[in-house]
């Protein structure tokens, strides 16, 4: 993974249980208007969030990811969290961190999040110190607006760089939740998935049972 030659890059991290095509379409959009120059996935490793419940072993979807961006321009993939010891939990934090000091200085990091994120975002572990480290960019889709998440937010945060850090973004109606249900019953995924992504899941027989 070489981003030394990148002045912006827009960080996107997410389960990609499967990744879907709302996953490939909506960082594309955002970094068309921030002007990033590449986005980067990280596919998640032991979210705390998720610790309880069950995953498609990580092997599956850091190689799912890197298939859904293998024809994508300035599309990279880390796998800095699936390395991670199975026993610790990948608080976003310290992955942050980690791609910081991996990454030349004067490079822009930008983390995008979903409103569903901004919600619980003072929740995180060490939040204070991730709006230290990078920009943040939050996707605004209906039937989200801008002044119901601004409203929800904690009185000790800055609601004017929160209302800058809003993207609109359009509504892709598609949930990794959602086509895993529709793979177990054997239904139609093909307009939700790439066909190298379902490919790979016909290949190695993902999501068959509940």
């Amino acid at each position: 993974m070489e981003l030394t030659g990148y002045q912006h890059i827009l960080i996107f991290g997410g389960s990609f249980d499967p990744p879907h095509r709302g996953h490939i379409q909506l960082p594309q959009h955002v970094k068309k208007i921030i002007h990033a120059d590449a986005i980067l996935y990280i596919p998640a490793g032991n979210a705390p969030h998720k610790q309880h419940l069950k995953q498609t072993p990580a092997k599956h979807r850091l190689a799912m990811i890197r298939l859904a961006t293998a024809s994508i321009a300035d599309a990279f993939v880390s796998d800095i969290e699936i390395r991670w010891p199975s026993d610790e939990p990948t608080y976003t934090v310290k992955t942050l961190q980690k791609l910081r000091e991996a990454i030349p200085p004067q490079t822009k990091l930008t983390f995008l999040i979903g409103a569903d994120m901004m919600r619980i975002f003072y929740q995180w572990h060490q939040s204070q110190k991730i709006l230290e480290m990078v920009d943040i960019a939050v996707m605004l889709r209906p039937p989200d607006t801008a002044q119901a998440l601004l409203e929800n937010l904690p009185s000790h945060a800055d609601k004017k760089k929160w209302a800058a850090r809003l993207i609109p973004a359009p509504q892709i109606d598609i949930s990794s939740t959602h086509i895993r249900t529709l793979l177990v019953h054997a239904k139609d995924t093909s307009k939700m998935l790439q066909p190298n992504v379902q490919a790979y899941i016909s290949q190695h027989k993902l999501y068959q049972t509940s």
